[in-house]
């Protein structure tokens, strides 16, 4: 009898922008029945530009972090190396950089001032900085696993046991931890309030002052993000929710929004669509059968 290979599934792995029409997304294609692993899938990087649509990096397994500046460039990380593709570059044409960690995580303030996190060459947490020309880097107490500011004086990192600091422009200055879990998103609405998500349902509320537990849920929680001075969380069971003062109101459900992106628009993804909204009433996207056709003209890798 003779058998036919099941096509590959695809979906949207995370985004990075100020909206549809400046992002860089990953779509992930899954071949056969084994689920995502690095010998069964492949991933592309996208980026957009007004209502151009170019593909960036083509690569075996998936990706790394992505992080998209406000002016288009994109940066994805790889292992040790950040790879650099700007809007105006010719198509196809990705710098790659060495970076002095292992590029765990990446996110800036505009294209001359990105972190990136991750362990040193002997293992040890850091911070990394890049100007656009060089790289300078600073060792953390501990694990970090995002970043979020206003600008460069105000940027919060979070990670492994409770831990959250505040760069300075000079140092990274640690709080007193509110809590001893893992803490996996933040997101400054302003300079005198923040929010963060830790293991275990915890939405954390943060000051330049301290930070302590606002809110404990039965679900965890997956990200964060604003619509105008409205708090945005991705909810493990409700969807996209709003924090108000009795609790969470649903603003989008039946969703599993992740990489959630908030600046002129509030950018996610959710299974095979990366999402838009600026007002969380009226959505617009991306679905990945928009780019199916191009994806099923590339090679497999790997």
């Amino acid at each position: 009898m003779q058998t036919h290979a099941l096509p590959p599934s695809l979906h949207m792995d995370q985004v990075s922008g100020t909206s549809l029409s400046n992002c860089a997304f990953v779509v992930c294609r899954v071949f056969g029945d084994r689920g995502r692993h690095p010998d069964t899938s492949d991933a592309v990087l996208y980026a957009t530009g007004g209502s151009t649509l170019r593909a960036l990096w083509h690569r075996a397994g998936w990706f790394g972090p992505v992080w998209c500046s406000d002016d288009g460039t994109v940066f994805a990380g790889v292992h040790d190396e950040l790879g650099i593709a700007r809007a105006s570059d010719p198509p196809g044409t990705l710098t790659r950089v060495r970076a002095p960690v292992t590029v765990h995580g990446v996110w800036g303030l505009h294209a001359r001032c990105v972190f990136a996190w991750g362990r040193t060459p002997e293992g040890r947490p850091a911070i990394a900085w890049w100007d656009g020309n060089r790289w300078s880097r600073h060792e953390m107490p501990g694990s970090v696993h995002a970043l979020h500011g206003l600008d460069a004086s105000s940027v919060y990192a979070c990670g492994d046991a409770g831990l959250i600091a505040r760069w300075d422009g000079a140092a990274w200055r640690p709080f007193e931890p509110p809590c001893t879990s893992t803490i996996s998103s933040v997101h400054v609405l302003n300079e005198q309030r923040a929010y963060a998500t830790a293991e275990g349902g915890l939405l954390l509320e943060g000051t330049p002052f301290g930070w302590r537990v606002a809110r404990h849920e039965k679900v965890e929680l997956h990200g964060l993000g604003h619509l105008g001075d409205r708090v945005i969380v991705a909810h493990g069971t409700d969807g996209l929710v709003a924090l108000t003062d009795a609790g969470f109101e649903v603003v989008k459900p039946k969703l599993e929004p992740r990489s959630l992106d908030a600046r002129a628009h509030l950018l996610f993804v959710s299974g095979s669509l990366l999402l838009e909204t600026s007002d969380g009433v009226a959505f617009r996207g991306i679905s990945c059968e928009t780019v199916a056709p191009q994806l099923a003209s590339m090679g497999r890798m790997g």
